[in-house]
This record gives C-alpha cells, structure tokens and sequence, in this order.
C-alpha cells in the first residue's frame, strides 16, 4: 500500500505543481523518482516529524499542498502539536502514516500505531482515512486531491476480501476500517451476518435505525477509534493497554483476539 501511495502522489505531482512530499528517515529509493524528474518538490529529513510538519505547513500558507511520509507512531504522536496548528489554519496538509496498527510488530511497542485515529480524529478540520488496499488507497488519495483540509491517511498492508455472503442471519452488522477489514469479512462469513467496510473514518455515518446492534473490528485501541466514532454496541479491538509484545502482525492480531474465528466467536458469545 505504501509503494501505491508514492505512485499516486508522483502522478498527482505530475499534473498539479503545487504536489509537494516530505519524508522523514526512510528509504532515499521512495522518493528517487520524483526527486530526479521534479527537482526541489521533495525532500527527504531526518528524524524530524515536528520539523516536517512545520515545513509542510510554511507550504501550504504559500498555496502548496504539501504530503509528510513518516511512520504513523512518530507523526501522530511526536508531532501531535505542530499537526494542531496547522488544522487550525485549515491547511491541506496530507499527512502519511506508514505502519497503522500492528504492522511493525517486529520492532515492538513503540512502533505500533494503535492510537493514531483516536489522535487526528481529536483534531478539529482533519478527515481520517483508512485504505483496505493499494487500489483504494490510490482512488482515495486522487478523490481528495483537492480537498481543503488536512486529511491523515493510515497505510496498512494489502488486503483481498472475500466476501462470500449468501444472506444475512443476524440483526447486527460487523463495520470496519483499513486494513483488518479482511479479518471483519471473513468473521462476517463465518457468522452469516453482514459486514461494512469503511475506509474514511472521519467523518464517518453508519445507519443505526436498520440494525439493532452494531459490532466494531479495528486494528486500533477501543479507545477513541472507529467503536466509538459509531457508537458500537460491541467493540472488538486491541483493549486499553500498551502492548507489549514482538512477532508478526498475525501473531499479534491472534494475540488481541482479531483473527477471523477469534472474532466470530466473541460475538457468537456476547450477542447470538
């Protein structure tokens, strides 16, 4: 999804000057192409997400509509304030956070961004978005190319649903977001039940009045996440806690209860 995203951004500098990017301690090959073929509208720094966020900002008040690339833990949480400011301001800042959720469960708890919705969803003017895979997350970003406002998109790994469902069963509805929507889907055909997935999570709508109940599945805390941006009767997600662990994504996932069969069953438990 990341390599989507850089894909997107260069065809969108492409077309519109003032597409600008700045990453902050990655890969000098993200962002090679642009910087060779469009001199002076990328920039790679070091490790300073505020400092990126300031610069993106000054862009932005001179008409830019400037992208910050970073991981998602460093650039909601270091730059939380910077972010703050220029929200307040309205600017269309396109802020990139790689590695939403448990996806850089090698490198252990502090790289594991399970509170960067609750975060920008806080802020005042910021649209939250949460791709389930490449396709999306280059039909999202190319939609909301000229939107006013800053927007945060969380960067997740791809994902194929399979959505088999044949008729629904239940008088719930499964709703979830990015990339654990293929974990939601598959727990949805395993129940008979229905699922939603959506990928903008602010602002987001759910209809309540056609289900008596409704079940969230996040790769996200319980906490300030796209449970409470709904109203979920049910919250399934990573509990209010640090994590302390290292492995795999689907070691973590399994850990927190979000694999498919480890969903269907606790909501076979706590509503069916």
């Amino acid at each position: 999804m990341r390599q989507a995203f850089i894909d997107t951004i260069f065809e969108l500098a492409s077309q519109d000057p003032r597409v600008c990017y700045i990453g902050s301690d990655l890969s000098p090959e993200i962002m090679a192409r642009m910087k060779a073929e469009m001199p002076g509208r990328a920039w790679m720094e070091g490790v300073s997400e505020q400092y990126c966020v300031g610069m993106a900002t000054g862009l932005a008040l001179e008409g830019k509509i400037p992208w910050v690339h970073t991981i998602a833990t460093f650039l909601t949480r270091r730059a939380f304030e910077q972010i703050a400011i220029a929200a307040q301001q309205n600017l269309p800042l396109r802020l990139l956070g790689n590695g939403g959720g448990l996806i850089y469960a090698p490198l252990g708890p502090t790289h594991l961004a399970i509170d960067d919705i609750a975060l920008m969803r806080s802020i005042p003017n910021m649209t939250v978005i949460c791709p389930a895979d490449s396709h999306e997350a280059r039909e999202l970003a190319i939609a909301y190319k000229d939107h006013q406002g800053p927007i945060y998109f969380r960067v997740g790994v791809d994902q194929i649903m399979s959505y088999d469902l044949r008729a629904a069963d239940h008088d719930f509805i499964i709703v979830c977001a990015g990339s654990i929507s293929k974990q939601a889907v598959e727990a949805a055909n395993l129940l008979g039940c229905l699922a939603e997935h959506h990928s903008v999570v602010k602002p987001i709508k759910v209809d309540r009045v056609r289900y008596a109940e409704l079940v969230s599945v996040e790769e996200h805390s319980v906490i300030g996440g796209l449970g409470d941006a709904i109203g979920a009767d049910l919250k399934i997600g990573i509990p209010d806690v640090w994590p302390d662990r290292y492995g795999t994504r689907e070691d973590l996932l399994r850990y927190y209860g979000l694999m498919p069969e480890q969903i269907a069953e606790r909501i076979r438990r706590e509503l069916i």
